[in-house]
């Protein structure tokens, strides 16, 4: 009688031992698959595991009216970076439209030199009318001549992200 007891108790134990390992296991897959891929991180890191190509993170910001937000990660090339600080690039996103990006309280800045890569971020995306005089100074930021600067007269709706982290990937891991 009591051996009748005690072999259900020992197969509960076991298939619960069984169970654990298994999940370790599966863990121990996702972590792998995130070091095959070297990223260096700006902000906070980025499982980026989840990431949605530049065309679906624009349809799903046309979607949005001004001044809403949307919470995404997503990956595009990298258009331009403030050449003074590093502190906004511009993404490309289909239809010939670019996103600006700033970071999360200012509290981060990317490389100079990183146009033409591939980034993944993550963070809020918005519309936003922008003034005359915050896109003079991008433009000024950018580097525009005098002639283009003052060429900027109305007011226009942009698509902006403002990211939490920016991950780039790198070729040998620094």
């Amino acid at each position: 009688m009591k051996n009748l007891i005690l072999i259900p108790l020992c197969l509960l134990f076991f298939n619960c031992t069984t169970q654990t390992e298994k999940n370790n296991d599966q863990s121990d897959k996702k972590e792998t698959t995130k070091t095959d891929m070297p990223m260096v991180f700006y902000g906070d890191s980025i499982d980026y595991q989840s990431t949605k190509m530049a065309e679906d993170a624009f349809s799903e910001l046309k979607s949005i009216n001004l001044n809403d937000t949307l919470i995404m990660t997503f990956k595009s090339k990298v258009n331009a970076v403030c050449q003074k600080k590093g502190c906004w690039m511009q993404l490309d996103v289909p239809q010939g439209n670019d996103i600006k990006v700033t970071f999360k309280d200012y509290g981060f800045f990317v490389p100079k030199d990183i146009s033409g890569q591939e980034v993944i971020i993550k963070g809020k995306g918005f519309l936003k009318e922008v003034s005359v005089e915050e896109q003079q100074h991008y433009a000024i930021d950018a580097g525009k001549s005098d002639q283009e600067i003052a060429a900027i007269t109305e007011p226009k709706k942009e698509y902006r992200f403002i990211a939490n982290g920016v991950a780039i990937p790198t070729s040998d891991g620094e």
